[in-house]
């Protein structure tokens, strides 16, 4: 990577977690010292861990602020750029394309590490009707929210489909040979395109990416663990302790553990999550404690009733724990309502979803009532500008013929 980066300015993104720390101390280990960045500031929890990395690596370290002015910036620039599946709202980095200009020709990240170091809750899941079921938990919750905004005839329509791509993207797998198959069903079957979507993104806006998770000779080596190796991580927290252990003793930002006091990093589906909480806890009782209070307190802001006391409460919560709350910026920013309207509104509805559902929340956005859901919006906006965009390319098409 340092060979191809040559003389060009190289920027890592230094997030709290586990995989872009890797390559930084890669990196320094190898006498190549790219400049790090982070967004928001140093109060959040990523802001204060990366900097505290940077500073023991020796490497320049920069926090962009996320100003309102960036906030959903050039969103249909940013439309055009993306493939599918996501959407502006979510490609943060492209609201800084120019920042990151201002210091770097070239951009390092550490995406889907984890993914190839056993993150995955149906690790340790073996079948297809074991997997599939996992699957169904993970993306469900996010199906029963789109289906609120679908036409009458498409919700039970889009729940079956969902169901029966899923199953049907299993058949040729045997998902029983190894506990880890999942993540090579994931790999095969592209569920890592948020990454890849970015990636992307970034290339098409003048910057060079460089992936080093997704580099063949890292793809060969995590083809050969084994799935005890893979299961909840045990593997990479035993690399961050012995290879990069000047930094091992940082806690992440997540849960506020270092890998040097845990030997389980990732949840898994073998076993029930308290279990693993409980022999977590039994080897490292106050990681498991800090653990299980911030998810504790994950689930008091999401259920929490909006009493005017507990407000601020919620609202520091959120803002320490994320750099980018955007259903936080949905209650408290005008700058991110007006623009995620202006990008519904750019173009018409299609006819899979409700006019009537979408013109509700819409209301509610501009009240400051809605709550949830600025992601899911996005995504129902992104894709109607991309079929408007495709039926005025077909519409030429056919002029021309």
């Amino acid at each position: 990577m340092a060979g191809r980066i040559g003389t060009k300015r190289a920027g890592l993104g230094l997030s709290g977690g586990l995989d872009s720390r890797a390559i930084a101390g890669g990196c320094v280990d190898h006498g190549f010292r790219p400049a790090t960045f982070t967004y928001g500031n140093v109060h959040t929890n990523e802001g204060r861990v990366s900097s505290h990395v940077a500073e023991v690596l020796g490497l320049d370290h920069t926090i962009i602020p996320v100003r309102q002015d960036c906030l959903l910036r050039d969103t249909s620039r940013a439309v055009s750029l993306l493939d599918g599946a996501h959407s502006p709202a979510e490609m943060y980095e492209l609201w800084f394309c120019d920042v990151l200009r201002n210091f770097a020709d070239v951009v390092i990240n550490g995406l889907d590490g984890d993914v190839f170091w056993g993150n995955d809750k149906a690790l340790g899941v073996v079948g297809s009707d074991g997997i599939l079921h996992a699957q169904l938990r993970r993306y469900g919750p996010e199906l029963a929210r789109l289906r609120e905004f679908l036409a009458p005839d498409f919700g039970n329509w889009a729940t079956d489909q969902f169901t029966r791509s899923l199953d049907e993207s299993m058949t040729e797998w045997d998902l029983s040979s190894r506990a880890d198959m999942v993540v090579f069903w994931r790999i095969y079957n592209r569920q890592l395109r948020w990454g890849n979507a970015l990636t992307t993104a970034l290339r098409r806006s003048g910057l060079r990416t460089e992936l080093p998770f997704r580099d063949s000779r890292f793809l060969r080596f995590s083809a050969r663990l084994t799935p005890a190796q893979r299961r909840n991580g045990q593997l990479y927290l035993e690399t961050h302790r012995r290879l990069f252990s000047q930094i091992s003793g940082i806690a992440r930002s997540s849960d506020g553990n270092a890998p040097d006091h845990l030997d389980h990093v990732y949840w898994s589906g073998e076993s029930p999550y308290t279990r693993q909480l409980a022999r977590l806890a039994m080897r490292h009782p106050v990681s498991a404690a800090r653990r299980a209070a911030r998810q504790l307190e994950k689930v008091a802001v999401n259920r929490s009733p909006d009493w005017l006391p507990l407000v601020p409460w919620k609202n520091r919560s959120v803002s320490r724990s994320s750099i980018f709350p955007a259903d936080l910026w949905l209650r408290t920013s005008r700058i991110y309502r007006e623009r995620l309207l202006e990008l519904l509104e750019s173009s018409p509805t299609l006819s899979i979803f409700s006019s009537l559902a979408i013109d509700q929340f819409a209301d509610s956005i501009r009240s400051g009532q809605a709550n949830s859901g600025a992601l899911l919006l996005a995504k129902i906006a992104t894709l109607q500008a991309w079929f408007a965009d495709y039926s005025r390319r077909e519409a030429s098409r056919q002029l021309l013929t």
